[in-house]
């Protein structure tokens, strides 16, 4: 394993420095570091993006990566069972072996996204799984298979994880479109490298396109849930999307309105389903297959490629229900972080201009059934903000609170995710009084009048 030369003695200096331990045919590395002593520090993940290992000692940056010295040689083993295809995939079991008694994933990558994947600092991360059992899969009345709570479930509480059993790319364009002979022989060739259990759980689900395609792509495309977003965090490079397949997750059904949704976390390569609203013990659980907020006929339309009609609240009432999700989506505006800036330094606003539509547009999406984490993360970021620049001490404890609950089920239980909760709450601190701060400003700047 290559390693940087000894730390020379701290300079005074504060100028950022380029990295010194690049191959010198990287000149395009950008990394800038304080010192040595700091590039040192940050090493171990630098150096799997900066100067990946030459082929035949990839199993070196592997252990610098926390996989122990005895499984390397299992890993080298492991190699040769990967080799790179003629259209530029790669088909790769993943976590490493020896076999990870929390599961695997059969996955069919591009070289970059495995390099990806595996720099992440201590991957894989253990999957997160609820203590106590809190669902089950049995027949749901005019939709098969379903998942129903066998317990009570608190709002973002933990229902099920597991690894999916096949992450698999597809190719730009809908996916309908992906029903060549070539695409089924890159999903059969990930089932024989499968073990048997895999595979005819794979083959078990659902194929809502019949004969439209072949039988192991349409059990993808109906199955299939985009990871694009979260991949995309580690790789933006990624040139394909890439669809994730579970087990126990490709049961859950598809509500408008639902009460639950499906993640992906790329830190374990998991699929977590988390409560977004309190769910009573026998209710069907369910998740949006589409986005939301579109209208109701739309919905439909996308809807068709999985050979059945909603009959949710949502949709039973679309008119209303369009009307308020058109609602939500115009006054999200107040989210944005220039109109806080402006507000906090502009008093001709008042201190509520954006505290009252910022809690309409909580109880009116809990109201919908539109959670979404990205959308109610912003929202209580926002508010937890302007609750900090009017100084309200015990507002801004509660909806930090509120805001930190929403990211930590969101990300799971993390090191590096622990660190980004550590800033935001920094981040939120950082505007404390600062309204109160400008009014008192704007008071010491007016003349005094002479009858005072």
């Amino acid at each position: 394993m290559s390693r940087l030369p000894p730390a020379s003695p701290p300079s005074q200096s504060t100028e950022q420095s380029s990295c010194t331990g690049c191959s010198r045919k990287r000149a395009e590395c950008t990394a800038k570091f304080k010192s040595e002593a700091c590039q040192r520090r940050h090493w171990k993940v630098h150096k799997a993006v900066c100067k990946p290992p030459h082929p035949d000692s990839w199993h070196d940056s592997l252990s610098s990566l926390g996989h122990p010295a005895a499984h390397i040689e299992l890993i080298k083993a492991f190699r040769g069972t990967s080799a790179v295809q003629p259209t530029g995939l790669r088909f790769l079991t993943l976590p490493l072996p020896p076999r990870d008694p929390q599961g695997t994933t059969e996955c069919i990558f591009t070289d970059g996204m495995k390099k990806a994947i595996l720099a992440q600092p201590g991957f894989p991360v253990r999957v997160l799984r609820p203590r106590i059992p809190a669902c089950r899969i049995a027949l749901a009345p005019g939709a098969g298979l379903g998942m129903f709570a066998t317990r009570p479930l608190r709002m973002l509480e933990l229902i099920h994880a597991e690894r999916p059993l096949l992450l698999a790319p597809v190719p730009e364009g809908e996916p309908d479109a992906v029903t060549t002979g070539e695409y089924e022989e890159w999903l059969a060739k990930a089932l024989d490298r499968m073990l048997p259990y895999q595979a005819d759980a794979y083959r078990a689900l659902a194929n809502a396109k019949g004969d439209a395609a072949p039988p192991l792509t349409g059990i993808l495309q109906t199955n299939g849930w985009s990871t694009r977003a979260e991949l995309y965090e580690i790789a933006e490079h990624l040139p394909l999307d890439v669809a994730a397949v579970g087990t126990v997750a490709s049961r859950v059904n598809h509500s408008c309105a639902p009460n639950a949704t499906l993640l992906f976390r790329t830190g374990s390569l998991s699929m977590p389903l988390i409560a977004t609203r309190a769910i009573a013990a026998g209710e069907q659980i369910t998740v949006s297959y589409i986005d939301i907020f579109v209208p109701a006929v739309q919905r439909q339309q996308q809807l068709a490629k999985y050979s059945f009609p909603c009959a949710c609240v949502a949709c039973m009432d679309s008119a209303a229900s369009d009307a308020r999700r058109a609602w939500i989506q115009r006054e999200r505006r107040f989210t944005d972080k220039a109109l806080f800036e402006r507000w906090t330094t502009d008093l001709s606003l008042p201190d509520r201009h954006l505290i009252d539509p910022l809690c309409d547009l909580l109880q009116l999406i809990a109201d919908e059934g539109a959670f979404g984490f990205e959308l109610v993360s912003h929202i209580l970021s926002r508010l937890a903000r302007v609750w900090s620049a009017l100084g309200h001490e015990q507002l801004t404890i509660m909806s930090t609170a509120l805001y930190l609950d929403v990211l930590s089920a969101q990300w799971g239980e993390q090191e590096t995710q622990l660190e980004r909760l550590v800033i935001e709450v920094v981040w939120i601190a950082c505007y404390w009084k600062r309204r109160i701060r400008q009014q008192l400003s704007e008071l010491r700047r007016k003349p005094s009048s002479p009858e005072e």
